[in-house]
C-alpha cells in the first residue's frame, strides 16, 4: 500500500541576517512527512521550505515550518513555497554558515566541507548534523553569485537554473537529489499563512488535500472534504480526491469507494444488492450466508450474496438469538428465545412440528404462575417450560407462542377460560394472527385429547374460549 503523510518538526538551524546570527534550536527528526505502510513501517521525506530576504538577496531553505513563521514575522524573510521534498536517508547534506559573508551553503560534498571549514571561514550549522539527505530521482541544481557575497542558490527548476545566469549567477551543476519537486515559484514575499492547508478546490475544479502547501497523495485518514466526518480515502498521484462511488483497482486489489469519497475499510457494504466486506487493507471479499451490520443495522446475505435488511424479526447468529426492531437495529433477545432456539432448530424450523413438540412434553399442573387476570404473558412461563420440559396449559401455550414468534408469526399466549359441559374452566392457549385471521392452538388440549386436532384452528366444532378481559373470544 502507498503511504500516508503525517507531519511534525525537526532541525537545528543557524540563520544570519546582516551579520547577526539567529539560532533556533529544535528537536531533530520531528518535521518529516512520514509514510506508514500496512505493517506500521515508516519511511519519510522531509519538506524543505524556501524563503527569500530582499534586503540581503539571499534564499534560505529550512525544514522547520515554525522557523518559517518566525523569520517572516521578525526578520524580513518572505515565504516562497516548498523548495522540494528531501529524503531522510541517503547521502547526508550539511548546511554551512559564513559569519563574515552572512551566507549559507548547502552541500553533500565531504571534500568541499573540509576545505571550507578549514580554510574559508565557514562553520557547521545544525550542530554538525545533516539537515537532510540526498536521494531520489529529482535533480537539485546549485548556482553561485559572487556579487551577492558568495550567495548560493538551489533549485529543481531547470527553467530557473537556465534563466539566472542572465542575472549574474554561475551554474555549478547538479548538487544533490530529492524525492519530489516542490512548488512553482511565482511569488517572492508570501506570508506563511498563504500556505495551502486542508482541502482546496483548484482552478481545474478538482479537490486536493494540502499540508503546508504540499499536495498530499496516497492513503489518508482524517476529515473528509467539506464535512465534519472522518474517513479513509485515496488520493491519486496528482493528489486528486475522487468522489464517485464505485470500484477501483489498487495494488492488484479491488477496492470500493463509498459515497463522499470514503474508501471502504474494515466494514461491510452493499453494491447492486450484493453484500461485501472490506478488510483493513481495503481488499474486498463477497459475503454469503451470514448476518452483518451496516451503520448499526442488521442485514443478511443469502448463499448467493444477495443482501436484505432484517427488520421486526428474530434471528440466530454465532450462538445468540437477536431481535431486529422495525428500524433494523438489533438487540439480544430474552432468555425464553435463547432456550427455544435449539428446540426450534431440532424441529426443522417448522411451526407445526414445534406445536407437537410442545404437546408431547410432560404435563404437570403447576398452577398459574402469572398475575391474576393477566391476558397477555409469555416470558416466565416459557422459560419454565423449556428448562423443565414439562408444564401445564399456560407454560405449554407460552412455549409455543415464543417458538411461533421466533419463526416470524404474530403469536401470543392467552389466559382465560374455555367452556366445558359443567361450566367455564380456567385455561391457557396460543393465538396466531395470519393475514388478519386469528387461529388458536392448544398444546395442552392436544396432550389431553390427541384424537382431536388442536393445531391452528378457527373454532367451529370446539369449545368456546374467552380471555380474562373478554377481548379474545373464540366460538362464542
Amino acid at each position: 500500500m502507498e503511504k500516508t503523510r503525517l507531519s511534525g518538526i525537526a532541525g537545528t538551524v543557524a540563520l544570519a541576517l546582516a551579520g547577526a546570527a539567529l539560532c533556533v534550536a529544535l528537536p531533530v527528526g520531528a518535521n518529516q512527512v512520514a509514510y506508514a505502510d500496512d505493517e506500521g513501517n515508516e519511511a519519510a521525506e522531509v519538506t524543505i521550505y524556501r524563503l527569500y530576504n530582499p534586503l540581503s538577496s539571499e534564499h534560505l531553505w529550512t525544514s522547520d515550518y515554525n522557523e518559517v513563521k518566525t523569520l517572516y514575522a521578525n526578520n524580513g524573510w518572505g515565504y516562497e513555497g516548498i523548495g522540494w521534498y528531501a529524503a531522510d536517508e541517503g547521502t547526508p547534506v550539511y548546511r554551512l554558515y559564513n559569519p563574515a559573508l552572512s551566507s549559507h551553503l548547502y552541500t553533500s560534498d565531504a571534500n568541499e566541507i573540509k576545505t571550507l571549514v578549514a580554510n574559508e571561514g565557514w562553520v557547521y550549522d545544525n550542530n554538525q548534523k545533516p539537515l537532510f539527505y540526498s536521494d531520489g530521482d529529482v535533480s537539485i541544481y546549485r548556482l553561485y553569485n559572487s556579487a551577492l557575497g558568495t550567495a548560493h542558490h538551489l533549485t529543481y527548476s531547470t527553467t530557473e537554473y537556465n534563466t539566472l545566469p542572465a542575472s549574474g549567477w554561475t551554474q555549478e551543476g547538479e548538487s544533490m537529489k530529492a524525492v519530489a519537486k516542490g512548488s512553482t515559484f511565482t511569488k517572492t514575499n508570501m506570508a506563511p499563512s498563504a500556505m495551502n492547508t486542508g482541502w482546496k478546490r483548484g482552478s481545474d475544479g478538482k479537490i486536493r488535500l494540502y499540508a503546508d502547501d504540499a499536495v498530499q497523495t496516497g492513503w489518508v485518514e482524517g476529515p473528509l472534504p467539506y464535512s465534519s466526518g472522518d474517513g479513509y480515502f485515496y488520493l491519486d498521484e496528482d493528489g486528486v480526491f475522487a468522489v464517485d462511488a464505485g470500484w477501483f483497482d489498487y495494488d492488484g486489489k479491488k477496492c470500493y469507494r463509498m459515497s463522499e469519497g470514503n474508501v471502504a475499510r474494515s466494514q461491510y457494504f452493499l453494491d447492486g444488492g450484493k453484500a461485501y466486506r472490506a478488510h483493513s487493507d481495503c481488499s474486498v471479499t463477497a459475503v454469503t450466508s451470514q448476518y452483518f451490520l451496516i451503520d448499526g443495522k442488521v442485514y443478511h446475505a443469502d448463499a448467493s450474496g444477495n443482501a436484505a435488511a432484517v427488520v421486526s424479526q428474530y434471528y440466530y447468529d454465532n450462538g445468540t438469538v437477536y431481535h431486529a426492531d422495525a428500524a433494523g437495529v438489533p438487540s439480544v433477545a430474552s432468555e425464553a428465545f435463547q432456550l427455544a432456539y435449539p428446540i426450534i432448530a431440532d424441529c426443522g424450523f417448522d411451526l407445526e412440528t414445534c406445536f407437537y413438540w410442545c404437546a408431547s412434553q410432560t404435563f404437570d399442573d403447576l398452577e398459574a404462575r402469572y398475575p391474576a387476570e393477566s391476558t397477555y404473558w409469555t416470558e416466565a412461563e416459557a422459560v419454565d417450560f423449556f428448562n423443565n420440559r414439562s408444564g401445564d396449559c399456560y407454560t405449554m401455550a407460552a412455549g409455543f407462542a415464543v417458538m411461533a414468534q421466533y419463526l416470524g408469526y404474530d403469536a401470543r399466549a392467552i389466559a382465560g377460560y374455555y367452556q366445558e359441559t359443567s361450566g367455564w374452566t380456567e385455561h391457557g392457549w396460543t393465538e396466531i394472527v395470519i393475514d388478519g385471521t386469528t387461529y388458536f392452538s392448544d398444546p395442552e388440549g392436544e396432550w389431553e385429547l390427541p384424537d382431536y386436532d388442536w393445531y391452528m384452528l378457527l373454532g367451529s366444532n370446539y369449545p368456546a374460549y374467552i380471555s380474562y378481559d373478554g377481548t379474545n373470544i373464540i366460538n362464542p
